[in-house]
């Protein structure tokens, strides 16, 4: 398009925007948001039975705008299908939905608040790698006029290129024609030696090719402390050394591991808060007196950041509050989930994996540190509707928009209206 005039060429800034719509976008079908929300909330009265009790035991403890009800067979149309002809019962979604929702924009404007106000340390001043990026600036650089970009015409991209593109099609092409043989880079499960955590031998070419462009720090770290761990839980198992109490699945499989890493994300987290506490000291200066760090390259003023992540954090925790949330455990909630998601993003910007779960969910998190007999029936209901968004334990939102932030330093416009833009592709 470029050959029919520059007015038709995508520049570096617009395929910037277009990486961190689709980055941010991700996150909301499937494994992100909707693969849980409607379903988790939908759950409690559908799957009700005398034999599980749940009627007893958390209908109760449920307020009327946390959840649909089964009238009218709503939630039996959703889960079998609804008959011919026979229209969507919206009156019993519309109120969760809407409540659910200003929970949900809470959390992403506190996350798109603390991707602005972190961007500079971390890309400026630690100079983390953003692999997921750094692939990014080079795809976006401008070529010359009428020449292909410097990528297209290196010989080795293409063989990078050829490699995975032509497993995968490969596979593609056996699974609808059984004659074809796959290969397998799936890989399988195996063990070490008894009571030794399993090991799999998939073959990812995300991770092969991200982790390339990671610190050899990092890279070292992520196999090196699995081992550790499992070493660790190999000597416990052995031993008969267990903590009582069952964790979620969406945690570590073992939980003194589980709550050592945990430990260990926690500090890093705060770590890295204490070594941009000047930058973030200014933030505030400039947010609550109008002066000190300059904030024209941020995606949205330092003012609405950190306004916005005092009013969203405070939104969220009263919205758990007046779910049925006691507020210890709020408060505890709260602080695990900014732990997770902090954690997670640091992590995925640091060593460009795309998959990374935590190690413990806040929900396991805030019972344990609160105490579950200290805790109400209500507060318990109302942490297991939190699963809603748990998005697998990956941080959901604070992951793609810290990496947005940095994507936003090649835009060359305005980039108040970036951040806007990214607000819209989650609505959409």
């Amino acid at each position: 398009l470029r050959r029919y005039g520059r007015r038709f060429q995508l520049t570096a800034s617009d395929l910037a925007v277009v990486l961190a719509m689709g980055m941010v976008g991700a996150m909301v079908p499937t494994s992100g948001l909707m693969g849980f929300f409607l379903g988790v909330i939908a759950t409690p009265f559908y799957f009700a039975t005398p034999e599980n009790g749940w009627a007893e035991y958390f209908h109760p403890h449920i307020v009327d705008w946390l959840a649909p009800r089964d009238e009218a067979q709503a939630l039996t149309w959703f889960f079998d299908g609804p008959p011919d002809k026979v229209a969507i019962p919206w009156r019993v979604w519309l109120t969760p939905i809407a409540w659910w929702l200003v929970l949900i924009a809470a959390i992403v404007y506190v996350s798109l608040a603390v991707a602005v106000i972190l961007r500079r340390p971390w890309s400026e001043h630690e100079r983390l790698v953003y692999p997921l990026v750094s692939v990014a600036d080079e795809l976006m650089e401008e070529p010359e006029q009428g020449r292909l970009p410097r990528f297209l015409r290196s010989g080795l991209f293409w063989v990078g290129l050829a490699i995975p593109l032509g497993i995968l099609g490969w596979n593609i092409l056996s699974f609808f024609w059984t004659l074809v043989p796959s290969v397998n880079i799936a890989g399988q499960w195996f063990y070490l030696a008894r009571d030794f955590p399993r090991f799999r031998t998939r073959i990812n070419f995300f991770t092969l090719g991200f982790a390339y462009l990671a610190n050899l720090e990092v890279l070292f770290s992520l196999w090196f402390f699995y081992l550790v761990v499992g070493l660790e839980v190999f000597f416990f198992n052995r031993f008969g050394f267990k903590i009582k109490g069952a964790e979620d699945s969406w945690s570590s499989a073992d939980p003194a591991s589980g709550w050592q890493s945990f430990g260990a994300m926690a500090v890093m987290v705060f770590w890295g808060l204490f070594v941009a506490r000047h930058h973030i000291r200014d933030v505030f200066v400039q947010a609550f007196r109008g002066s000190g760090e300059r904030d024209h390259q941020e995606m949205m003023s330092y003012r609405a950041a950190v306004f916005g992540l005092i009013g969203g954090t405070a939104l969220i925790f009263l919205w758990l509050h007046a779910a049925g949330m006691e507020l210890q455990m709020s408060a505890m909630w709260v602080l695990g989930s900014f732990i997770v998601y902090m954690g997670v993003a640091r992590i995925v910007t640091e060593s460009g994996l795309i998959y990374v779960r935590a190690p413990m969910t806040p929900q396991v998190f805030s019972v344990y540190v609160v105490g579950s007999q200290e805790l109400s029936n209500a507060s318990m209901t109302v942490s297991g509707f939190t699963y809603a968004f748990l998005s697998q334990g990956k941080g959901l939102f604070m992951t793609p928009l810290v990496h947005a932030a940095r994507l936003a330093e090649t835009v060359s416009g305005d980039r108040r209206k970036m951040g806007a833009t990214l607000v819209w592709s989650v609505l959409l």
